[in-house]
């Protein structure tokens, strides 16, 4: 055999092989496999077959190229992408957090607030209380019945039993039953 011919062989063998690997990647359809192998064994001119086989192998290559510079394209878009997910999730995390800490902390002083209130709340009608206490009990009567329930409930729950009696035998005696029925019952 010629060295031609052998040449011409191990090129067919390549384009046979290289079109098989293309083929199971999906980049060479059935038809350009065929149309590969009659090339590769056909019998005519040396000449001929040597031109068509570098044509085809530069053809070949050239595709090879394209879709690896694709892939590789495609992976970058795709690293790209996931790096901005990445960065929105690292984002939204940190104002997660931030939310959670700000609700905390408003949560912590509203509770100081509401201390605060339920302390002067206290303070104001241990006050009430003492001023109530000093008044004759006619003169306190008369504006304990017209305060809110709540509230002349926790005034003469403050007091002194012996005044608190003597300002509700001084109210009406309706408003002085309800009031009392009020006191006695668990809250």
């Amino acid at each position: 055999m010629s060295k031609i011919k052998i040449v011409c062989i191990l090129v067919s063998i390549f384009i046979l092989t290289t079109g098989a690997t293309l083929f199971k990647k999906g980049l060479l359809t059935r038809e350009q496999i065929s149309y590969l192998i009659k090339k590769s064994s056909s019998n005519k001119s040396i000449k001929k077959e040597e031109n068509l086989s570098e044509k085809e192998i530069v053809l070949a290559l050239q595709k090879i190229e394209k879709e690896k510079k694709r892939q590789f394209e495609e992976k970058q878009e795709i690293e790209k992408f996931k790096e901005r997910l990445s960065m929105q999730e690292e984002e939204l995390k940190k104002k997660l957090n931030n939310k959670a800490n700000e609700i905390f902390n408003l949560k912590k002083e509203a509770e100081m607030w509401v201390k605060k209130k339920e302390e002067i709340e206290k303070k104001n009608i241990s006050w009430l209380s003492k001023v109530y206490e000093k008044m004759r009990p006619e003169e306190a009567a008369s504006i304990v019945e017209k305060l809110d329930e709540n509230l002349a409930i926790a005034i003469l729950s403050k007091m002194e039993e012996r005044q608190a009696g003597k300002i509700l035998g001084a109210m009406d005696s309706k408003q002085a039953i309800k009031l009392s029925q009020k006191i006695g019952k668990p809250r």
